[in-house]
């Protein structure tokens, strides 16, 4: 056993004859008879025999599938090898996962060398619980690249490695200490001339000089919330987010709202709970759905793999347009 620490850059290439092999066990052959268009394969990885870390990307009807996928892992783990599974994906209705092999990758060579790169010949999941679903006979290979990547690899550089979007310049953030903030309620640092930024104050001017869309996502969107409070212009009935994003659609302004569809949000009562519109997370996300879909508005909602209206993504940001500028 020995320590893997620093980066660990992964490529996972491609396979060679994957699930040719005849399935072992009746439900496994039944599934192949009635699928008849091969299989989905993808690959994942594991330290030690762990968990899984990665996965691949699964490509559709092929046994000589091209993954073309990598990762950079950052790693501290001391262990024997580095494992990839490689199994065929489940199909809604037919099947389920298939375990097609694996192949133990050994982690004193990464120490020692660097690096490991080559065709490997898969072989059959291990144990009773685990064994393949497969019978004897040559299972197929997976071509693979990796290194072992010291800590100081990336020293130089400003940005986090192996994120999926690389670091862009010209970007502009605005820090705020709270939502509201009056004038003279902080104190100074240090005889600092700071002045603390408003954000629902500047949110809704942005908003409101709005002209061609405003994009909204987030965990929750309560549209009962006022962003210009008495003190800040919102007189005696501040308007609420909701009657002011209705009235900018009816300015000719797109409107799309993206917020969490929360499987709890309902509107009865569970157990004797009052769950209507609210949530067990008070996301409130039934109640920004019904009255804001249709005509210029558009609400969108999304929990793991289910999404409602016509975006899927879960993200934290207000996007603004205003006379061109992006707002962030």
């Amino acid at each position: 056993m020995v320590l893997l620490h620093g980066y660990l850059d992964i490529q996972i290439i491609s396979g060679t004859d994957l699930g040719k092999v005849k399935p072992k066990g009746f439900l496994n052959r039944l599934s192949a008879l009635a699928l008849q268009s091969g299989i989905d394969p993808y690959v994942s990885v594991a330290l030690g025999g762990k968990n899984k870390y990665f996965q691949s990307r699964v490509i559709n009807n092929s046994s000589d599938p091209v993954w073309e996928s990598s990762v950079l892992l950052d790693v501290c783990h001391e262990l024997d090898f580095v494992e990839l599974r490689v199994k065929g994906a489940a199909r809604p209705g037919i099947g389920r996962t298939r375990k097609l092999g694996r192949v133990e990758l050994p982690a004193d060579e990464l120490v020692q060398s660097g690096s490991i790169e080559g065709t490997y010949d898969l072989v059959p999941y291990g144990g009773d619980d685990d064994g393949s679903d497969a019978e004897e006979g040559r299972l197929g290979s997976v071509t693979v690249k990796m290194r072992l990547l010291p800590l100081d690899a990336y020293a130089d550089r400003l940005d986090v490695p192996g994120t999926y979007f690389p670091l862009r310049t010209g970007c502009q953030v605005r820090l705020y200490q709270d939502a509201h903030v009056d004038e003279g309620e902080l104190p100074a640092v240090d005889g600092s001339s700071y002045t603390p930024g408003c954000c629902f104050r500047d949110m809704f001017n942005a908003m409101e000089a709005a002209q061609d869309f405003i994009y909204i996502t987030g965990w929750s969107v309560f549209t009962e919330t006022a962003l210009l409070r008495e003190r800040h212009g919102g007189g005696d009935d501040p308007e609420t987010l909701g009657v002011f994003l209705k009235r900018k659609a009816e300015e000719g302004v797109q409107v799309r709202i993206m917020v969490w569809d929360e499987l709890m949000s309902t509107s009865g009562s569970v157990l004797g709970h009052d769950f209507e519109h609210k949530g067990m997370m008070m996301t409130h996300d039934e109640g920004t759905w019904g009255p804001h879909a249709g005509g210029q508005m558009g609400c969108g909602g999304s929990v793991g793999g289910r999404a409602r209206g016509d975006v899927s993504n879960i993200l934290c940001m207000v996007l603004l347009v205003d006379e061109g500028k992006l707002w962030p």
